[in-house]
């Protein structure tokens, strides 16, 4: 990935985490010409919500220019991120800080739930993305069998638990997507499980119930 950093033994980076972010990273490029990896100009990615960089190092620096936007300033320590990362609480000030048509990339990897008026942002994101830019989303599964247990026994989500800012908003994948193709055009919507759920749920309960099964789902979109 064109990084010397050795995260791993620094705990910067743990395994859930790049998981995820491997997911994300493929998720977004897999549609793409492979050659697309390497392009002869620097294509840019926003990652919105970037706490601490991570999906930087899923992705080639030698292609992608990174730049990094969160509410708060998580102490983050590789210095390829710290070069282009901005701290801007989007329920205080939705204007994203950037040129319109700027990005080739934007990904807002659990983002929306913590905004008091996403579709507000999602008309910023709309600005700042090229015309021929992809977009990622991915939103907590509010309807899993997880969170329903939760609920009837009077809990928040694990996921929310241990959140230092509470989910605004509850999406569902039928939701999630009225809403946003009413500014993009849908290419693709896939369930997500992290490591820990992969151990006890079999993935073909996944795939065909996703609505109960998955704990994520990412959607892909362009302008």
């Amino acid at each position: 990935m064109g990084k010397s950093m050795n995260i791993y033994e620094s705990g910067w980076y743990d395994a859930e985490s790049k998981a995820r972010m491997d997911f994300l990273a493929d998720f977004l490029f897999k549609t793409r010409p492979l050659t697309e990896y390497y392009p002869s100009k620097h294509k840019r990615l926003l990652d919105i919500g970037c706490y601490k960089g991570y999906l930087s190092v899923s992705v080639d620096s030698k292609a992608i220019a990174y730049y990094g936007l969160d509410m708060k300033n998580y102490g983050i320590k590789a210095s390829w991120v710290l070069k282009n990362f901005k701290v801007q609480n989007l329920n205080e000030n939705r204007k994203l800080p950037y040129p319109s048509k700027y990005f080739d990339y934007i990904v807002a990897s659990g983002v929306l739930e913590h905004i008091f008026y996403p579709v507000e942002v999602l008309k910023e994101i709309k600005r700042i993305l090229k015309d021929d830019g992809t977009l990622v989303v991915s939103l907590l599964n509010e309807k899993s069998l997880l969170v329903r247990i939760n609920t009837l026994m009077g809990k928040d989500p694990p996921s929310i638990e241990a959140q230092e800012t509470k989910h605004h908003w509850m999406f569902t994948p039928k939701v999630a997507v009225q809403w946003m193709s009413k500014y993009f055009k849908i290419v693709d919507v896939n369930p997500y499980i992290g490591l820990w759920g992969r151990r006890f749920t079999p993935w073909i309960l996944v795939r065909n119930f996703p609505n109960l099964f998955c704990s994520d789902y990412f959607i892909k979109c362009v302008k």
